[in-house]
């Protein structure tokens, strides 16, 4: 804690300094965002129809021919949401792992929000290196397939 009475409120792109106690009144403007984003991430796939006409086409797609190493998450966010985990996995093989940990960060920031206090996680730096190499790894092979594959046709 800062010696000038205050208490520093921090989230990963904004850092609010108080004095305190108002930190109880206040909520952190970054949470707010990114609950609210977090929320049309999650809510819009899971209400319309896969082939609703009001969802974007993919650009890449749509210039190349050739599908990006997202496409089919929206698709698999779906399936997710509805607790299709096959058709989920068909569409993007990582849909349902990123589905569910964005669900989690959204738990974690309401949570925050509402006791105003802040939840870490300790985790191992190697292992978070690992981790991210590992689901890129995974994230461009599945790719890598499938663009060799609409090569092929």
């Amino acid at each position: 804690m800062p010696k000038d009475n205050t208490m520093i409120l921090s989230d990963h792109f904004l850092t609010i300094r108080l004095p305190l106690g108002k930190a109880q009144s206040i909520l952190i403007p970054g949470r707010i965002v990114a609950v609210f984003l977090l929320c049309i991430i999650l809510a819009v796939p899971s209400l319309l129809e896969p082939d609703h006409p009001v969802l974007p086409d993919c650009y890449f797609k749509r210039y190349t021919g050739y599908s990006c190493p997202s496409c089919g998450l929206t698709h698999s966010f779906y399936e997710t949401s509805h607790f299709y985990f096959r058709e989920a996995f068909r569409h993007h093989i990582l849909g349902p792992a990123i589905y569910i940990f964005l669900l989690l960060m959204l738990l974690k920031y309401l949570i925050e929000m509402f006791t105003l206090k802040q939840i870490s996680i300790g985790v191992n730096t190697m292992l978070k290196k690992t981790v991210l190499i590992i689901l890129g790894s995974v994230w461009l092979g599945f790719w890598l397939i499938r663009f060799l594959g609409e090569l092929k046709t």
